[in-house]
């Protein structure tokens, strides 16, 4: 069925991922001189602190970030949007660098360009392409239909190692507890950050964190922890349902701070997260082996990122680098005969599939579209 098949691989090194390890390690493939591609499933980055409404560092953690994540942070410009007196905040909110989610959104953004990386947003990767026990591409989703890009070396920096899984390795298990955030206007900050909650609305050691803004428009966060009704890695369904229990419990402390404290007695919700996040994630363990052309980085910061962490996190997101580039060396000769689109268990032969150009020149990146034609195979 195949009536189109590039001959070499589309790019270097796919990074899976948009977090701050995939940026990173996006960041010092390209900065080694390879072609980079950075997926992303969301229309930003920075997922740990974006997509969780976590804009908050640790002090003196923030200052210990890499040199090239500092414009990222503390953009040149924004003291315009601080209309908060952060002097004026109770003592312990010294412990803490408020900062801004767009902020961080357009830095991440600004540096992987700035780098040469090519980035997909609102994209996701449904399937890997194996050439015998060699990873050597993603299957796409997106807007566009499916797309298949071939690459040396595919990154999985993602939560939870989903590319791994759709290879058919075997993930960590998230951690059982998760965190969810919610953002209010009109709050005057407490002077304890622990709020106690009662023990009929189900959060870990029934208190919440309180978290100050920068701007007016959000000026509080309020952060709790909760034991999901569903297992981690269970079916979509019941990840849903993790989501949709992480907000009911946000109503419930709402109700409760507006109505019992008076520091949030004028208060409203200004944004709920779009996610939750794992209680303390740390950092994703590797399972005991990968497939040749598939690399693992950390997905996540802790919950509290410290100087040592960041550290640490530069470390693993260049050593990864360097070992994407490595395997890259050795990557085999595309042979479509030889190539399945693998989906866990599952594995549809290339040969099933009908392959036509797919280009986006406002991308200056050749994709191949994918047409399952045959399946009786699986």
């Amino acid at each position: 069925m195949i009536s189109k098949y590039v001959s070499e691989p589309t790019t270097d090194i796919i990074v899976v991922g948009g977090g701050l390890a995939g940026c990173l390690t996006a960041v010092a493939a390209a900065r080694r001189g390879r072609n980079t591609v950075l997926v992303e499933s969301r229309s930003y980055l920075g997922r740990e602190l974006t997509a969780t409404l976590r804009p908050w560092a640790s002090c003196p953690g923030v200052e210990a970030a890499p040199t090239h994540l500092k414009p990222v942070f503390f953009p040149d410009g924004e003291a315009e949007e601080i209309d908060v007196d952060l002097d004026a905040l109770p003592a312990w909110c010294g412990n803490e660098h408020p900062l801004f989610c767009g902020s961080i959104k357009k830095g991440l953004l600004d540096l992987l360009q700035t780098e040469g990386v090519t980035v997909l947003f609102m994209t996701h990767v449904a399937g890997v392409l194996m050439q015998d026990a060699t990873v050597t591409g993603v299957l796409l989703a997106n807007k566009h239909g499916v797309q298949a890009l071939r690459a040396r070396t595919v990154v999985d920096a993602t939560e939870g190692g989903g590319v791994a899984s759709l290879a058919g390795v075997s993930s960590a298990q998230n951690a059982a507890l998760r965190r969810y955030t919610i953002g209010f206007t009109n709050v005057a900050i407490p002077h304890t950050p622990e709020l106690a909650v009662p023990q009929s609305i189900g959060v870990v050691g029934n208190a919440v964190r309180v978290h100050a803004g920068k701007n007016r428009s959000c000026n509080a966060y309020v952060e709790f922890t909760f034991e999901p009704d569903a297992p981690p890695h269970a079916s979509l369904a019941a990840l849903s349902a993790i989501e949709q229990q992480a907000r009911r419990l946000a109503m419930d402390v709402a109700a409760h701070l507006i109505d019992t404290v008076p520091e949030f007695g004028p208060a409203t919700i200004a944004e709920l997260a779009a996610e939750t996040i794992a209680d303390a994630p740390g950092e994703n363990t590797a399972p005991a082996r990968l497939p040749q052309g598939l690399l693992t980085v950390p997905s996540c910061l802790s919950v509290a990122p410290e100087a040592a962490h960041w550290a640490k996190l530069e470390a693993a997101t260049a050593t990864s680098a360097t070992e994407a580039l490595a395997a890259a060396e050795s990557a085999p000769r595309p042979d479509p005969n030889h190539t399945v689109i693998r989906f866990g268990d599952v594995n549809v032969p290339l040969s099933a599939c009908r392959i036509s150009s797919f280009e986006d020149t406002s991308l200056a990146l050749a994709l191949e579209s994918i047409e399952f034609v045959d399946t009786s195979a699986v």
